[in-house]
């Protein structure tokens, strides 16, 4: 086993949804060795647990495992895609399949908290290397580099 030493502030950003059952060791290997789709090798293979909300054949949406708003929602294709900008992006059926759970989520936070915010990133602006959308509501829970927010 690698004897690394763990920056937390790195761990954090780099992987900002850690916890379940992998040590923040293995994860932080993963980074380390350029392992960066964090979504195929610990939520789709089922080595984290988290909370789902949706789960199709194409499609998996979880409570984000470290949200940054009240309400924090990530979807996520079974497929490994890098991005939205990559030709695998363009498959019919897994963007119906995904726009249509992206559209299940929004009426249900529209209900619940009035509307919401459907986004994703690509490139450098992706904290992993996998097509992922966030969908989120409510007050800001934690800053961009993932520590709470203290309120008064």
């Amino acid at each position: 086993m690698h004897n690394l030493d763990i920056d937390a502030t790195i761990l954090a950003a780099a992987q900002p949804h850690v916890m379940g059952t992998k040590s923040n060791e293995l994860i932080a290997l993963q980074i380390f060795e350029g392992a960066m789709d964090w979504y195929c090798e610990n939520v789709i293979q089922g080595d984290l647990d988290v909370e789902k909300v949706r789960d199709t054949d194409l499609i998996i949406a979880f409570k984000h495992t470290k949200p940054f708003w009240e309400h924090h929602i990530v979807v996520v294709p079974k497929k490994h895609i890098e991005s939205l900008a990559e030709p695998e992006a363009v498959d019919v059926d897994l963007i119906c399949e995904l726009i249509h759970v992206l559209h299940e989520l929004a009426v249900e936070f529209k209900a619940k908290w009035g509307g919401c915010h459907v986004g994703t990133n690509v490139g450098t602006y992706q904290s992993t290397k996998h097509l992922h959308w966030y969908i989120h509501s409510g007050k800001r829970i934690r800053d961009r580099d993932g520590n709470l927010i203290e309120r008064s």
